[in-house]
């Protein structure tokens, strides 16, 4: 009988009935996220909507208890129940041991920011179930961040109109910026950009169980700290949906085998993007600052990553030259494991084995600052590391230096009350000078005392920065961070 299917018709058909050998490459995967605390879990989902439901209800009462001297607007959203919008890994079904919840609130015009950022935020630190609250205020997207239980939670804020709160309104339409001021838009387009990813995705239990296992890559791999000029989830989220787009059938070995080759050789920077954005004339009339593609003064977008909701970001802005560097180093590695994981000759633990930062540099810059300040300790640690970022841009800059590279983690001695952050780089093997670095060692201190003084931070904080070599960390750490680096 003759097969009157077309091309297309036997091809999809073929990639439903995976081969044994693709099932059972499948299921190594499962086994081996489930052995390091990733793939999804049914219990962590269940405890992340309790989470939810617990600060929906705390939230609630205290805009109720806030609003008592504004009646009118007290007896309008009495009726409305859900105040919360769940952004990220979540909504995608992706949940982890590990997974942080993110967390849209909405609230009336009549709360103000520094209400929630102050008085509800002590309200939350005060509960027996929630520690390690920090406010993160000074960013583009303030945020409040606590364990809630056992589950790290991100609150972001944004005041919206009562008729998007009352449902009248849809908060999915992107007109909703309009009736926003820049700081809640900003908040806001979290929530956007994950409804955006799942509208994208055709086979999410694929999609999710190929992510996880980015997820792990990137972390053992030391590629999970976008702060620090790596790639984040949302990142590696996007980069998987653009090769999900061309490989909507393919099993998740084959899938994760194409994601690495083609961006280990995409001819950066050329944007990534999976949606284009038409948001019509009132939108583009709009106050909001899209990614601009084209060439900037003093702005170098090394790896953009475009976010699939208006307005359009660059998620890696952060990406240098240096980072950019290992990322690619560290795909092209996975590209060729994938083939030979896809070819059954090893397994995933090659993979994902751990990245080693110690053993690929010589040389390091160490800063170090005293951690057992009483007060204002999130706030002088997010000022360093701010200002450790742009020394790590510095040190990329220069001619001499072939490499730098910003240590994902930091470390805490809990002997010394003690935090260290550690810069390995490799300098062209023609360089000899090292007044050069010297100076930017100087210049660092000097840059520092200055942000303390403008933030009016205490000025009894201790803080360095020296230059050590690989052969000198042991006797100049502490014993609990020598044991845990080497």
């Amino acid at each position: 009988m003759t097969d009157t299917r077309s091309n297309t018709q036997r091809k999809i058909i073929g990639r439903e009935f995976p081969s044994e050998e693709e099932f059972n490459c499948m299921s190594d995967l499962e086994n081996t996220l489930r052995e390091n605390g990733y793939g999804n879990s049914d219990c962590e989902k269940f405890k992340r909507n309790w989470v939810i439901r617990a600060i929906n209800s705390f939230l609630r009462t205290w805009y109720h208890s806030s609003l008592t001297e504004k009646p009118d607007i007290l007896t309008i959203i009495r009726s409305v129940q859900n105040f919360i919008k769940p952004m990220g890994s979540f909504t995608l079904g992706v949940v982890e041991k590990t997974s942080t919840l993110d967390l849209l609130c909405l609230a009336p015009r009549e709360i103000r920011r520094d209400q929630f950022f102050k008085a509800f935020a002590s309200k939350l630190d005060s509960l027996q179930k929630v520690r390690e609250l920090a406010l993160i205020t000074k960013s583009s997207v303030p945020v409040i961040s606590f364990y809630y239980s056992d589950v790290h939670v991100n609150l972001f804020l944004s005041n919206v109109e009562v008729s998007f709160l009352l449902g009248n309104k849809s908060i999915d339409n992107v007109s909703i910026y309009n009736t926003m001021d820049k700081e809640s838009s900003l908040s806001f387009h979290g929530y956007h950009i994950a409804k955006a990813i799942l509208q994208c995705i055709t086979q999410l239990e694929n999609f999710n169980l190929a992510l996880s296992a980015l997820k792990l890559w990137a972390k053992n791999r030391g590629l999970d700290n976008s702060k620090y000029g790596y790639l984040g989830e949302m990142s590696l989220t996007i980069l998987l949906l653009k090769i999900c787009q061309s490989n909507e059938n393919a099993v998740v070995g084959i899938l994760l085998s194409k994601f690495f080759k083609e961006f280990a050789t995409w001819k950066w920077p050329l944007p990534v993007k999976i949606k284009n954005i038409d948001v019509g004339i009132a939108m583009k009339k709009s106050k909001l600052t899209e990614w601009d593609p084209l060439p900037k003064r003093n702005v170098v977008d090394f790896m953009p990553i475009i976010t699939p909701a208006f307005p359009q970001q660059n998620l890696t802005s952060a990406v240098t030259k240096s980072t950019r560097s290992i990322i690619l180093k560290e795909m092209e590695r996975a590209s060729e494991i994938m083939e030979d994981i896809v070819a059954g000759k090893l397994s995933w633990d090659n993979l994902f084995e751990s990245f080693n930062f110690f053993d690929n540099y010589s040389t390091f810059m160490v800063v170090k600052t005293s951690t057992n300040m009483k007060m204002n300790l999130t706030k002088w640690i997010d000022l360093l590391e701010s200002r450790i970022l742009v020394l790590v841009k510095k040190i990329d800059n220069l001619y001499r230096v072939q490499e730098t590279h910003l240590c994902p983690k930091y470390y805490d001695s809990y002997s010394t009350e003690e935090r260290y952050w550690f810069i390995g780089y490799k300098r062209n093997s023609y360089s000899h000078d090292s007044d050069e670095f010297d100076r930017l060692l100087d210049a660092f201190s000097k840059d520092v005392q200055s942000k303390i003084a403008e933030a009016r931070l205490s000025k009894d904080i201790i803080f360095s920065i020296e230059n050590q070599d690989t052969n000198e960390l042991e006797s100049v750490l502490p014993e609990d961070i020598i044991s845990e680096i080497f």
